[in-house]
């Protein structure tokens, strides 16, 4: 029986995916998130989560490497968005959330730098949901979130 996996819209630099020499480890699974971010609304009326205990590794735009076992997602938040969102003290509202992709291994360039997903990883099918939030949510930040370690 051939092992099929089904990685949604993620090119992970699998055997056939990989360009540059990134290892493939078996020390957790690797999620990645498209998600919509609130910058400008304080108020989190929001119920999205996202809920891992692993690393969350990076975003498209920053790699920043926090435990999620002791940092929330909404601190994981507000400092992917420092930048950003300097003058206010509260974490920025997480609109929407969307699994993009999974596999059962994590992957890193060497010991301290894990592989982040960006827009070049994505499938077409992927492109075009990111290009969707996008749209439907046109005045929010979009992100691609990467965790991997995920038991």
């Amino acid at each position: 029986m051939i092992d099929y996996q089904d990685t949604g819209f993620v090119f992970f630099p699998t055997e056939k995916y990989n360009t540059g020499n990134i290892e493939i480890l078996d020390i957790g699974k690797t999620f990645v998130y498209l998600v919509a971010i609130d910058c400008e609304n304080t108020e989190d009326f929001s119920t999205v989560s996202v809920s891992n205990k692993g690393v969350y590794c990076g975003n498209d735009i920053l790699s920043t490497h926090l435990q999620t076992e002791t940092v929330t997602i909404d601190d994981a938040i507000k400092i992917m968005t420092a930048d950003t969102d300097k003058k206010s003290s509260k974490s920025p509202a997480l609109v929407s959330s969307i699994l993009l992709g999974w596999s059962k291994s994590s992957y890193y360039f060497d010991a301290t730098q894990p592989w982040i997903c960006g827009f070049n990883n994505l499938t077409e099918h992927g492109r075009r949901l990111y290009f969707s939030l996008k749209k439907l949510h046109n005045d929010k930040e979009i992100k691609i979130l990467t965790f991997n370690h995920i038991k």
